[in-house]
């Protein structure tokens, strides 16, 4: 399946790529001031504060970091994790003679306010180049200052072993970090005033600071202002962000049917979030730190078909017993899927999606412990035997015949397209939790605006006249949260009702944003209808696309099972143990190298003890 065309489409190839060589955290520039900003914003206030921030440092020799480019998402990360400030710009960073990591000089508001009092250039100065002359190192010419761009990428990261989207906890090392505090020190050296301002910033955050730091990009705080003013200003804004985001909405998209029907994006997505655009087109948005986004294309063509089944059949072959010799088991895949069909989140060193492939290579995996004639269950996979089987399995043979000619019986597959695909995830692990971690308060808060939304099929079957399948991912995005429910929907007429839900929340209002799952498996054969009070006429399970409140209490009062083993009803995300020892690695690795060099008898095991 790997050789296969890939079903994550455009977001995963982008959202994926980082700098080649990019693999360290240590940083070094060509020159020791850094002005990070970004060519990208959407915000009028924030692109005057970084024209402003270069009028400061005229003549100054001081190079200019492009935060929106991929090319430079590792380097901008790792000077985010120094500041401590996610997601603001501009921002300056200093590399002191003596220092092996850039120092965090300030924001805007330092900038302008260090500026204001006529000291910049001096105290700039005495950290980069504190044993020289301020008029010697101070250049005549702004044009000595330089920008990256993506034709002169930024020199190599250096000297350690972690990669560009490690994370612990879910969450950039800032966020618990004490880097800064080695910063403010070095500051502090050079002048009493910088000491001041970064003892202030090295003391341990409150509560409040915390949440007002999570905050910035969430909730906006008006400027004390004149009354008119600040409601002249702010019409204003709309107005600009409202025809902003309809320019990135209207531009045409070159893949056509691409965005689903369904697809819902607020004109007040400007003010929390950025639009993420792929070759022109809106294809969701990037929050907190997280790039979400959707696709949903047109249906595969025959190519696609017989490449994908040739494929998984390779896969769903008994793998299992050393019996008789078992027949080749031939597969028949869904009348409608959708290759490009995708919902992914990417944040924090996490990646998590939805798409057809993975869903039908879990669904043919199920098989391999199967026996070709065998009725057993594997992970919710088993061949159906019903009134009509023999039917079905004919007509679809017909549909899908081969030069080959097979039997009608090597087409011992489960028809009803059962995958127990919970969504794939890299970069952690589900960590089984006693109760479920959905937050219903942040689902069902009115006063938070849904930025985006949207609905895709993965693929759907009428099951030959004999039923419906359907999976469908809905996705929500608020500022507060991202919300996703997967849903396969089975109905086998005469025979069974299944429902297999997959709810995911992404909590953005921690001091690092927090990934829950909740699995429910629902499934009740028709004999048992009538004993659980549910209707026992076909037309009243069939799902026409509207999920109207009458259709989910239907599918609420199903009896809840058992999801497969492996697959816990209740889970967290966390950094998966290998991300977690590569960091206990890089950190005895450094603590060993300090122990080296203190010059005394202690061990390194001494030391570290310490």
């Amino acid at each position: 399946l790997k050789t296969l065309p890939t079903a994550a489409s455009a977001l995963e190839m982008s959202a994926k790529q980082d700098p080649k060589g990019a693999s360290t955290s240590s940083l070094e520039f060509e020159k020791p001031i850094i002005l990070l900003l970004s060519k990208q914003s959407l915000s009028r206030e924030q692109m005057n504060r970084q024209t402003q921030a270069r009028k400061y440092l005229k003549g100054m020799d001081f190079v200019e970091l492009d935060g929106a480019s991929r090319e430079h998402r590792h380097a901008r990360n790792e000077l985010f994790k120094i500041s401590k400030l996610w997601g603001r710009y501009p921002q300056l960073h200093l590399k002191a003679p003596d220092q092996s990591e850039p120092i965090f000089f300030g924001d805007w508001e330092k900038l302008d306010s260090v500026h204001s009092n006529g000291t910049l250039k001096q105290e700039i100065m005495a950290i980069v180049a504190p044993n020289e002359s301020f008029s010697s190192a101070v250049t005549s010419s702004s044009e000595q200052s330089s920008i990256m761009t993506a034709n002169q990428p930024i020199p190599p990261l250096l000297d350690s072993k972690i990669s560009p989207g490690d994370r612990v906890n879910g969450a950039p090392s800032w966020a618990t970090g004490s880097v800064l505090a080695t910063g403010a020190t070095a500051a502090s050296k050079a002048s009493r005033a910088n000491s001041q301002a970064s003892e202030e910033k090295s003391m341990p955050a409150t509560s409040e600071d915390q949440f007002l730091e999570k905050a910035d990009g969430i909730l906006q705080f008006e400027e004390d202002k004149g009354e008119k003013e600040a409601i002249d200003e702010k019409k204003s804004d709309e107005r600009m962000d409202e025809e902003r985001l309809k320019e990135v909405q209207s531009t045409a998209s070159p893949i056509p049917q691409d965005a689903s029907s369904k697809r819902h994006v607020s004109s007040k997505l400007l003010k929390y979030a950025k639009p993420l655009t792929w070759e022109n087109s809106l294809v969701g948005l990037s929050i907190n730190g997280f790039d979400i986004g959707t696709s949903q294309g047109p249906t595969a063509d025959a190519n696609w078909y017989k490449e994908v089944s040739d494929a998984l059949e390779m896969v769903a072959q008994y793998s299992g017993g050393s019996g008789a010799p078992q027949p080749r088991r031939r597969l028949a895949l869904p009348d409608k899927v959708y290759p490009t069909a995708h919902v992914a989140l990417e944040g924090h060193g996490f990646w998590l999606s939805w798409d057809v492939l993975d869903a039908m290579e879990e669904w043919a995996r199920a098989h391999a412990e199967i026996e070709v004639h065998s009725t057993q269950d594997n992970r919710g996979v088993s061949v159906m035997r019903s009134m009509d089987g023999e039917k079905f399995w004919e007509r679809k043979n017909t549909s899908r015949a081969r030069t080959s000619g097979p039997q009608p019986s090597s087409f011992h597959f489960d028809w009803t397209y059962s995958t127990p695909f919970p969504g794939k995830v890299e970069g952690g692990e589900w960590v089984e939790l006693d109760e479920s971690g959905m937050r219903v308060d942040l689902l069902t808060d009115m006063s938070m605006p849904i930025l985006f939304f949207d609905e895709i099929v993965l693929f759907e079957d009428d099951l030959q006249e004999h039923g419906q399948v359907q999976f469908s991912v809905k996705l929500r995005v608020m500022p507060s949260c991202a919300y996703v429910l997967a849903r396969l929907f089975i109905r086998v007429d005469q025979v069974t009702i299944r429902v297999r839900e997959t709810r995911l929340l992404v909590d953005f209002l921690g001091i690092s944003p927090s990934v829950y799952r909740d699995v429910t498996w629902r499934e009740c054969p028709w004999e048992l209808l009538t004993h659980n009070k549910l209707p026992t006429v076909a037309q009243e399970w069939h799902f026409d696309g509207k999920e109207t409140p009458a259709w989910q209490n239907l599918l609420r009062k199903i009896p809840e099972v058992d999801p497969p083993k492996g697959v816990a009803k209740f889970a967290k995300l966390e950094p998966s143990k290998a991300l977690l020892v590569k960091q206990l690695n890089n950190d005895v690795e450094k603590a060993l190298q300090i122990s080296g060099g203190m010059g005394d008898n202690s061990t390194s095991l001494d030391y570290l003890e310490v």
